[in-house]
């Protein structure tokens, strides 16, 4: 991936500050524990869609804090972890279709090429 296509994506990531708040200001005026369920849902969302560092999490946290209280964003804290849990489950069941996929291509140039380039 070149480097104006990195900063291009990078630029496409939503920031931390923009997935809570929005999240938070959807779901507003729902029972506390459905608040919490989709706040964290979209910053599950937002860290598998990929582009977020460890800053971002950091800064994500402490926006929870502030948006939610401390017992609410820690609630909420939890459930990004179950549901980034239940991703990475789900991306290691997919290893083997890759390595299948990866053993019965059509051996070319191009196809070496590109699956040695990183996206």
């Amino acid at each position: 991936m070149s480097a104006a296509s990195r900063a291009s994506a990078a630029a496409a990531v939503a920031a931390p500050a923009d997935v809570v708040r929005r999240a938070v200001a959807e779901s507003a005026g729902t029972d506390p524990a459905e608040q919490t369920r989709e706040v964290a849902r979209a910053c599950a969302a937002a860290l598998t869609d990929g582009g977020w560092e460890t800053s971002h999490v950091e800064e994500m946290i402490a926006l929870l804090r502030v948006e939610m209280g401390e017992e609410r964003a820690n609630e909420c804290a939890d459930q990004v972890l179950r549901e980034l849990q239940a991703y990475s489950e789900a991306v290691k069941a997919t290893l083997p279709l890759l390595a299948a996929v990866a053993a019965i291509r059509p051996q070319s140039p191009a196809a070496d090429e590109a699956a040695t380039d990183p996206p």
